[in-house]
């Protein structure tokens, strides 16, 4: 149980590392002058639609992410349980993840600093999601034993 959970921290890190590594980059090429096709007429039809799209995206990862707690059985074990939760947490993650990089691109070919900054909400949303015991334990119910267990492990 310990080893998931690790590993599930380790993901939550190397995406969001990512994340912010691309918001670094993106940054840069932008105070460089160095984006292609900031500021053309040929990217005005991406107004908004970055910024749609990771609301949109956000929301779902919220009811996907809270749908898949609220089926997981109670009866099960804990190992079966985390197992679960992990599932959940990928496709929690993986949406803000894909919301966060379209407007990274809409970003890179607009240079709006609106978009970066929906790309910075995005960052902070996938951090504020990170697992940690506190929220296994409300999301798995877990006994005391199995809090005792995780609990003591870290």
């Amino acid at each position: 149980m310990i080893e998931k959970y690790k590993q599930l921290q380790l993901l939550h890190r190397a995406l969001c590392g990512g994340v912010a590594l691309f918001m670094v980059f993106a940054s840069f090429l932008k105070l460089k002058g160095m984006l292609p096709f900031a500021g053309t007429d040929q990217v005005e039809i991406f107004s908004g639609v970055g910024v749609l799209v990771f609301f949109a995206t956000a929301i779902a990862s919220r009811m996907m992410y809270s749908n898949q707690l609220q089926t997981i059985d109670q009866s099960l074990p804990a190992e079966q349980k985390l197992d679960a939760y992990r599932g959940a947490f990928i496709i929690r993650i993986s949406l803000l993840e894909g919301g966060t990089i379209i407007n990274l691109l809409m970003f890179m070919l607009k240079a709006s600093w609106l978009s970066l900054g929906v790309c910075f909400l995005g960052l902070v949303l996938m951090l504020i999601s990170r697992p940690d015991v506190v929220t296994l334990r409300e999301a798995l119910h877990l006994s005391a034993d199995e809090q005792a267990e995780l609990s003591g492990a870290l």
